[in-house]
């Protein structure tokens, strides 16, 4: 099976590439999804393994994209930390086989050979992720209807970050990123940052720790 690692932390390339290359053919090792975009114009890997928040990365929309170019290719997405609302998009656009990078050498193995078998694949961090009981799921079904640009800028907001600060980082204006707040607010029905922050923590979309005051 030919692999393409896309990930930018070398502690976890050079760990795949040694469990790797115990019966895998390692294709490529590229860093954002630039690079990753050109490795596929000249060779089309089996499988690619990569942690979708690469430097370049815009949105769900990214992932989606590179699903329906090449809907025969598999897709191991994996990552340091998730929310169920990140799991519930990665699925909702067709992301089979979802790990944690705190996995182990046999889960690794058992997703690789659940992709030859066409089989869906979740690590055990990920299912407890998934089936945690805990009053999350009531919110979560009222959060999907805001974009991801929308998701971002929440995320952006519970980082602490002002308008200026949100707008540099998205490289739109100040009155476009108050536009967004404004429909933020109003989607969620919301009526300021602090209450914005609760139904985020609450929705899954950010987590307590990623909150700064």
């Amino acid at each position: 099976m030919n692999v393409l690692i896309a990930d930018t932390q070398t502690i976890v390339i050079e760990g795949l590439l040694a469990w790797l290359r115990e019966g895998f053919i390692i294709q490529d090792v590229v860093h954002t999804y630039k690079e990753l975009a050109a490795a596929l114009c000249v060779k089309v890997p089996e499988v690619i393994i990569m942690d979708y928040t690469l430097p370049d990365y815009s949105s769900f929309d990214d992932l989606k994209t590179l699903r329906m170019d090449h809907p025969g290719m598999g897709l191991i997405v994996f990552s340091n930390n998730y929310t169920r609302y990140e799991i519930t998009e990665l699925k909702n656009i067709g992301i089979k086989n979802i790990i944690h990078k705190s996995t182990s050498r046999e889960e690794l193995f058992e997703c690789l050979h659940a992709i030859l078998k066409g089989k869906n694949f979740y690590c055990h961090y990920v299912m407890d992720i998934l089936f945690e009981v805990t009053e999350k799921k009531d919110f979560v079904s009222g959060s999907t209807h805001l974009t991801a640009s929308e998701i971002e800028i929440v995320r952006l907001i519970g980082e602490g970050l002002t308008n200026k600060e949100i707008a540099q980082r998205k490289f739109l204006s100040i009155h476009t990123i108050m536009t967004h707040r404004k429909n933020i607010l109003r989607k969620l029905n919301v009526s300021s940052a602090s209450e914005l922050i609760i139904y985020a923590i609450k929705a899954g979309i950010i987590d307590n720790i990623e909150y700064h005051i």
